[in-house]
């Protein structure tokens, strides 16, 4: 009505019977409980939403109240309720006012011993103290929402109250229930709830919880008696398991609003959950709902449950929950808005039991299968790894065009360049095996150079009378490329290669030495193969 002035507005109506008076929304700057004395019956006052300050506040004359809203008002400090005499006072609401500290509301609060109900919400308040509500022994209702604080901090025992048995700290700034806060001191994880046993009624949303470390988890523990729980907007992707086994007399939760995806092991997840009544999902994650995901006794005593918007993934592997939505008499909220991820609605979504063990039983097959043919062609390969190799080297060879020169007056067939280290095994395992028993006649330098001869005049004449490095020297003049097999006698890594060998070997066929005996009869079949084919 735009009421700027009350101070005569009610002298017409005295005698009556008033129990309600409601001045909501108006311009009023000034009030004084004596305006209102006249009324002996009333209780119930809400002058919320005005332009009262705390100097043009006075309530005394008011002592009958048991109801009073002074929200939304430039109120700035906690009034003095004591001084003004308001003992009667169960309900009330300072919510939305200009008050930025609970500093004195202990000492402001003192004589309100009947208080219930308390709402504190959306004020700038950086701290909250120890003890600040302890002395109001009635107390059962807090509201503490929607607080602006930047930096709150909460003592250890800010919540201390033998009587709360409703807690609620929903923030628009969300507070970070995490380790590193609490090495901070922003909060106690240890005792934050430890003096508060009583509460029934908890609501934590739009804050942030770290569910991983267990001492947030183990933080519930006092809370025995909850029986109603939110935890919503939280942004948190599961159910925490072993979490709600805290609370053996739960009856409501909700985590509606978060990230939640679905989880496989309901045991652990609903572990000692037995009152649970009402179950509120929504706006989550979860595509899909399995038998699994909620043990058959939760769902036995459910009488309600909330799961629209998730996107749910309408398989096979959803048929007994689209079966159980049919069936059940748990009332199932806004079940027809029930979609699947292609935008078909879950009601309407009716595969048949035998084609999706039809489904089943073909991946299974196709599984099956594709892995026995993937396991045999290793054992095949791994067995056959060397014959393999060397098929792959003949391939490789003719594709390259190698062929026999027709030559008939070298000497030796191939001129051998070994480490004077490798001497050893070149007189024990190669003459033996390539001259001795396969019949070709080798450049050995240490056994066919002439002695006192120039070394390297022995070099450019001997390696005129090879074979091979005719067939080298030819590549080299039409490809530009030289015919050499390399023979590595062990593995050397790279890294101890200069760039120009690492090159040669990477794009070589070479021949590698093994004691292996597959590996040896590859080994030499190579080598004599290379032999044959100049």
């Amino acid at each position: 009505m735009k009421l700027k002035h009350i101070d005569d507005l009610f002298d017409g109506l005295e005698g009556c019977k008033i129990r309600t008076i409601t001045l909501t929304n108006n311009d009023i700057k000034t009030f004084n409980g004596k305006w209102f004395a006249q009324f002996q019956e009333l209780i119930t006052l809400d002058i919320n939403w005005n332009k009262i300050s705390n100097r043009n506040l006075k309530l005394k004359g008011l002592s009958g109240l048991t109801w009073l809203h002074l929200g939304d008002n430039p109120i700035s400090e906690i009034p003095a309720f004591c001084d003004d005499g308001l003992f009667k006072l169960t309900t009330l609401h300072l919510s939305h006012t200009q008050i930025r500290s609970f500093a004195e509301l202990k000492e402001k609060f003192r004589c309100l011993q009947s208080l219930k109900y308390l709402y504190l919400n959306e004020l700038e308040i950086n701290k909250l103290h120890n003890n600040t509500f302890s002395a109001l022994k009635n107390l059962k209702e807090l509201n503490l929402m929607k607080m602006q604080g930047r930096s709150l901090e909460i003592s250890p025992y800010a919540f201390n109250s033998s009587s709360l048995d409703t807690l609620s700290f929903y923030m628009t700034k969300r507070f970070r229930f995490t380790m590193w806060y609490a090495k901070m001191g922003t909060f106690s994880p240890q005792t934050l709830f430890s003096q508060c046993r009583n509460i029934i009624a908890l609501d934590l949303s739009h804050n942030v919880f770290n569910f991983t470390e267990k001492k947030i988890r183990d933080m519930f523990k006092p809370l025995k008696n909850l029986q109603r729980l939110f935890l919503e907007h939280l942004q948190i992707t599961y159910i925490p398991k072993y979490f709600l086994h805290n609370f053996p007399k739960l009856r409501k939760l909700s985590m509606a609003k978060n990230m939640i995806v679905p989880w496989t092991d309901g045991t652990l997840t609903f572990k000692d959950v037995k009152s649970l009544q009402i179950l509120n999902l929504e706006n989550n994650r979860i595509s899909m709902i399995s038998l699994k995901s909620i043990p058959s006794n939760v769902l036995d005593n459910l009488k309600t449950i909330d799961l629209s918007n998730n996107h749910f993934t309408c398989s096979c592997d959803l048929l007994w929950f689209r079966d159980w939505m049919k069936s059940t008499k748990v009332e199932i909220k806004n079940a027809k808005t029930y979609k699947c991820d292609n935008s078909e609605f879950l009601t309407k979504y009716n595969p048949t039991p035998e084609s999706c063990k039809n489904i089943v039983l073909i991946i299974a097959v196709s599984i099956g299968s594709l892995v026995g043919v993937i396991l045999f062609a290793t054992i095949i390969v791994y067995f056959c790894r060397w014959r393999i190799r060397f098929q792959l080297y003949n391939i490789r060879s003719r594709y390259r065009n190698y062929h026999k020169l027709t030559q008939n007056n070298s000497v030796y067939v191939a001129y051998v360049i070994y480490c004077y280290e490798d001497l050893t095994w070149v007189k024990n395992k190669l003459i033996k095996e390539i001259e001795i028993e396969q019949g070709f006649k080798l450049c050995i330098p240490h056994r066919d150079f002439e002695v006192g001869k120039v070394f390297a005049d022995n070099i450019v004449d001997h390696m005129n009378l090879s074979k091979t490095l005719d067939v080298a020297r030819s590549k080299l003049t039409k490809e530009g490329s030289l015919t050499i097999l390399p023979v590595m006698l062990e593995e050397v890594e790279f890294k101890n290669m200069n760039a120009a060998i690492y090159s040669f070997i990477k794009l070589s066929n070479y021949a590698a030495w093994s004691e292996d005996n597959n590996a040896k009869e590859l080994f030499w079949d190579k080598i004599k193969d290379h032999l044959k084919n100049i």
